[in-house]
């Protein structure tokens, strides 16, 4: 199973099908009826058509609209996860992004099975995500130091995610500077982080206000725009 959580349209898990064993999962914020979706379905039916052209299309996949910090799926499911992830310059600030990585690394740690699980990112900055990977092995090590059934384990066994990543490299995206990050899930189990609804209650707040301040610029832009043409005349 390889799951997107940032899946834009649907590049990603839309190459799975092509390997018979796999299937693919992703979804994102955008893929609402009154946002993406469309395009996101019309990509995936001309995927698929020129697929089945080639008799290579045989494997699996499945496109949604959700929210990469409350994955609609089952934990410790998720053999790989492989996601464009946003670089807080167009579609989010840098300021939003470093709120919700660990949020975000938090549920792709929830998913994947433990120890044989892969995440591999494409990012902006490297730095912030490899923060958000310490914290969340700290905070697991931690929540376990007053248990004693745990006392005897080491904080390695007790790990989120496997550190150091197995790689991290640049990449030239269109003369734009990237990262891949190639790290393993850990053995440890996953820990919420603190105060985590509440920040996702606040992120939900603050989209909704976005979503409602465009709402109402559309239609004034639209009637400045025929007033406009009217004067013009």
């Amino acid at each position: 199973v390889l799951l997107d959580p940032c899946v834009g349209i649907g590049t990603i898990p839309m190459e799975v099908p092509y390997c018979a064993t796999a299937i693919g999962l992703g979804g994102d914020l955008v893929l609402t009826q009154d946002g993406m979706g469309s395009v996101g379905s019309n990509y995936v039916a001309q995927v698929r058509q020129e697929g089945q052209k080639s008799n290579k299309f045989t494997g699996a996949t499945n496109l949604m609209a959700w929210d990469a910090t409350l994955l609609p799926v089952r934990s410790s499911s998720v053999d790989v996860i492989v996601s464009d992830l946003p670089f807080g310059q167009t579609c989010m600030s840098s300021s939003k992004l470093a709120n919700i990585l660990p949020l975000m690394i938090e549920e792709m740690g929830r998913v994947l099975r433990p120890i044989t699980g892969r995440l591999v990112l494409l990012c902006g900055s490297y730095q912030p995500i490899l923060n958000a990977f310490q914290y969340l092995n700290d905070e697991a090590v931690s929540s376990k130091d007053g248990d004693d059934s745990t006392s005897s384990t080491s904080s390695q066994d007790r790990s989120v995610w496997q550190l150091p990543c197995k790689s991290v490299f640049p990449v030239n995206v269109g003369g734009l500077m990237a990262w891949i990050i190639h790290v393993n899930r850990g053995p440890g189990d996953f820990i919420r982080v603190p105060n985590r609804l509440e920040r996702i209650r606040k992120l939900a707040h603050k989209r909704q206000r976005i979503a409602k301040h465009l709402a109402k610029e559309v239609p004034e832009k639209e009637s400045q725009s025929k007033y406009r043409r009217i004067q013009s005349r």
